[in-house]
């Protein structure tokens, strides 16, 4: 990593001692490699080197944090084998061992586990498996869903996503909405926007903005259509007895349908 030629970019990167330093680039750019650099000189600056374990790297995956500790154990017994009587780098190389490098989630578990007194915890909290997670978002979902059937606040949703036999595809829907929301900083004031782009002023009453009243007006005229394609297959089914009980009563579900969605 000491003969690698560095770009611009790269070099600045590394070299940044103040402020923040925001690194963005695609796959493969060679972040970690820059990433990697950047905590040696921090490790072996001449004038204000820093130790070891006073570093916090966190990574999104357990597999990033191995590698980016194996690539620095690496390149600090490299430079001992070039300068083996250094004791400052026998000392970095040993207190690497007490470096802060995991994920996210480790480092935010670590702590809570110091600092549990603040926060009115139990020290010996245990990390919620993905199963776990999964079980109780699908407990917390089907008995939100079940009180907004009972109060009849999601009747106009469930027609128009729910399927016939089940409200699986609704239930998929409110978890796909949830997912993309904890991807957010702030999930709540994310989906609060959004209620506010789509339906301006609900909660004073107003009603439906300029654009959307011309996706209503739309989807008012293409229900009127599809309302007399209906009417007139069933009218030509009723001339054959055979046919009409073959296919009315589906026909008839899709009118009822569309009428239900006029309403």
């Amino acid at each position: 990593m000491a003969d690698m030629r560095w770009t611009d970019s790269q070099q600045d990167a590394i070299s940044a001692r103040r402020g923040t330093v925001l690194v963005a680039a695609a796959a493969g750019s060679g972040k970690t490699a820059v990433l990697v650099q950047r905590a040696i000189q921090r490790l072996t600056d001449p004038e204000n080197p820093t130790s070891a374990d006073r570093m916090l790297i966190v990574t999104f995956t357990k597999a990033a944090a191995a590698e980016m500790r194996a690539r620095l154990e690496a390149r600090l017994h490299q430079m001992l084998r070039e300068d083996p009587g250094d004791p400052h780098l026998r000392r970095q190389s040993v207190l690497l061992a007490q470096a802060h490098i995991g994920t996210v989630d480790s480092f935010c578990a670590e702590m809570v586990r110091e600092f549990f007194h603040l926060l009115d915890l139990s020290p010996d909290f245990k990390i919620i498996s993905d199963k776990q997670e999964e079980n109780l978002v699908d407990a917390a979902l089907n008995e939100a869903l079940s009180q907004a059937f009972e109060e009849g606040a999601v009747g106009a949703l469930a027609d128009a996503f729910a399927g016939e036999r089940d409200d699986r595809r609704l239930l998929e829907m409110v978890l796909t909405l949830y997912r993309f929301m904890q991807s957010h900083p702030f999930p709540e004031r994310w989906l609060a926007e959004k209620v506010e782009m789509y339906f301006p002023g609900m909660a004073a009453g107003a009603g439906p903005s300029p654009w959307e009243q011309v996706i209503l007006d739309y989807a008012g005229e293409t229900a009127a259509h599809c309302l007399g394609l209906l009417s007139r297959a069933l009218e030509e089914c009723r001339e054959d007895p055979a046919v009409e009980k073959a296919y009315a009563p589906a026909l008839e579900k899709d009118r009822q349908a569309l009428l239900r969605l006029e309403e």
